[in-house]
């Protein structure tokens, strides 16, 4: 047994020696269990670092506070701060209550886009318990947009259906003939140059020769508008638009002459059956 005495105002030397005196192979059963105020108890009563370290790992085991936490609760003893332990008294630890979740529900459906700083800060949590509230009890996550090409209006989906439907009802009643007589045109900006991609750039190599090397490039910023008409067999006409040209209705219906010419060369099949315009967005 060893016993270890220490002059501690307002104490007792018989509550003293119950506290402290502990077997050197097993852990006492002493009166005072919380870890904390154990260490708090040893720093008032002037003892070393090191020493209440030694005592807190004999009597608290793997409960036992660090060198750190004791350094500073000496020092807040020193300065004369309260140093009880505040862990239990921390209302963050309690906030996470169904109102909370409720008005938090309710700020993100204001706004869907609010970030979870702003979120922190509205209703002054940790990012923690805010993380915890979003994802597991209202099974929120955050996604971003989706691109789409267009913005279509209920009229424009609308005419999509009745083609869509034409389309289908042709093909079911003409087969591969129907496919074979549809023409589409489409617009596209293509860049002077356009760097070869990562992938592209592969090479065989023996086994444990040094990789090609491969300066970074980037695509030109400065591009050509390209219109293109083609069919099930292939491209039939094919328009690179001058930089300068400003491209409007008029230049549209001065390309789509200059294709019905390549038409009558290329496919005059298509020309003799008769030609039918369908515009969808």
């Amino acid at each position: 047994m060893i016993l270890v005495k220490l002059a501690m105002p307002g104490h007792n030397w018989s509550e003293l020696a119950a506290w402290f005196v502990y077997p050197l192979q097993k852990k006492p059963n002493i009166r005072m269990t919380h870890a904390h105020d154990f260490v708090v108890d040893l720093a008032r009563a002037g003892q070393r670092a090191f020493k209440i370290l030694e005592l807190s790992r004999a009597a608290h085991g793997d409960q036992a506070l660090s060198l750190s936490q004791i350094y500073r609760i000496i020092a807040d003893v020193k300065s004369g701060k309260d140093a009880t332990d505040k862990r239990h008294q921390n209302p963050k630890r309690t906030k996470r209550t169904n109102k909370v979740v409720e008005d938090v529900r309710t700020f993100v459906e204001e706004d869907r886009r609010v970030s979870l700083e702003d979120i922190c800060s509205r209703f002054e949590l940790s990012n923690g318990t805010i993380r915890n509230i979003l994802h597991q009890d209202l099974g929120l996550i955050k996604r971003s947009a989706r691109w789409v090409p267009k913005q279509l209006t209920d009229d424009h989906k609308l005419e999509r259906l009745h083609c869509a439907r034409s389309f289908l009802k042709q093909h079911f009643d003409l087969g591969k003939v129907f496919l074979d007589s549809i023409v589409t045109m489409d617009e596209t900006n293509v860049p002077f140059f356009t760097p070869a991609s990562k992938e592209g750039s592969k090479q065989w190599v023996l086994k444990g020769s040094r990789a090609p090397v491969k300066f970074k490039s980037q695509a030109s910023r400065k591009k050509q508008m390209v219109i293109s008409f083609f069919d099930n067999e292939g491209l039939i006409y094919q328009n690179y638009v001058p930089i300068s040209m400003k491209v409007n209705a008029e230049y549209f219906v001065r390309s789509l002459w200059t294709f019905l010419k390549n038409l009558k060369t290329k496919r005059s099949r298509l020309v003799e059956k008769g030609i039918h315009c369908c515009q969808v967005h």
